[in-house]
């Protein structure tokens, strides 16, 4: 095709022909159509699709947000979504032949520092009895969710691959994405008392054990579609990551130390040499006889 085609023509050619989940082609859709709005803002005429992805167009574009103050997470969507449009329109050769390919970078992440103190304090905390404002077994896999985290230093979106096979608690190995990681005995018992709780949780769903290592404990929605998951279904990396934070949003309130705890902070102990996880001692969390209402999902 000619290359001098209308940048938004092929852009929604570009949009309909993504096979993505909902929120990723919500970003690529406003992406794009802020990259049409500004290329359209230094043109006399309908933009083409080589003026809006002229290199020095796409910088300008992105050095222009920089200037604004836009967020990291915003600029680093427009050049990956810059990126998906010049691959998409180079398959079609919808560039000219003669145009040299670009690799728009992605804007560097701020460095974030890791709490590597309070990460051991929460794994000492983790030991003891769930808090009364936490349900017993979200504090389960809470607790071997922590744990894991800390020995393996994997990220929730590696763990949820994790099935119960991979787990041989007897020899005190978790194997995550093939590779084999050593369970302190601490860890192992909080793994242990997972599956335990795991085990009542597939009871009540009908239908064969989805065999994932996480599970959902309460029934919910999911977020996209709306439709009811029932409790006992594979919990999501997002949903592992939202019962993190909300827990320990209930421990900060009460135990000194934990408060703002972040899964980095935890996985740092994996993947650092000298953050090596230890056996910690007991740690006993205060409780109320009158019972345990429920948490987050």
């Amino acid at each position: 095709m000619h290359p001098s085609r209308p940048a938004d023509v092929v852009v929604e050619q570009f949009l309909s022909s993504l096979d993505a989940a909902a929120s990723t082609v919500r970003q690529r859709r406003w992406a794009a159509a802020d990259l049409l709005a500004y290329t359209r803002g230094r043109s006399l005429h309908r933009p083409t699709l080589v003026e809006a992805l002229a290199p020095q167009n796409v910088a300008d574009w992105l050095a222009h947000h920089d200037e604004q103050g836009t967020s990291l997470p915003g600029r680093r969507a427009r050049a990956a979504t810059a990126r998906a449009l010049e691959a998409y329109a180079r398959e079609r050769a919808l560039l000219p032949a003669d145009a040299g390919e670009q690799r728009v970078p992605l804007p560097a992440p701020v460095p974030v520092e890791v709490h590597v103190r309070r990460a051991r304090r929460l794994l000492a905390v983790t030991t003891g009895s769930a808090p009364y404002a936490v349900h017993h077994q979200i504090w389960s896999r809470f607790t071997a969710h922590v744990h894991v985290l800390a020995a393996t230093g994997a990220t929730d979106a590696q763990l949820t691959g994790v099935r119960v096979k991979d787990l041989d608690l007897a020899a005190g190995v978790v194997r995550v994405a093939g590779v084999r990681h050593e369970l302190p005995d601490v860890s192992r018992h909080v793994v242990e008392r997972w599956l335990e709780v795991r085990t009542q949780v597939v009871r009540t769903l009908e239908g064969s054990d989805p065999l994932a290592c996480w599970l959902r404990v309460h029934p919910g929605h999911d977020r996209r579609t709306g439709a009811l998951a029932p409790a006992g279904l594979p919990i999501s990396a997002r949903g592992l990551r939202h019962s993190f934070t909300t827990v320990v949003g209930v421990l900060g309130a009460t135990v000194p130390g934990v408060g703002g705890v972040q899964s980095r902070d935890v996985r740092a102990l994996g993947r650092d040499p000298d953050g090596a996880l230890r056996p910690s001692p007991t740690t006993s969390l205060p409780t109320d006889a009158g019972g345990e209402p429920p948490g987050p999902s």
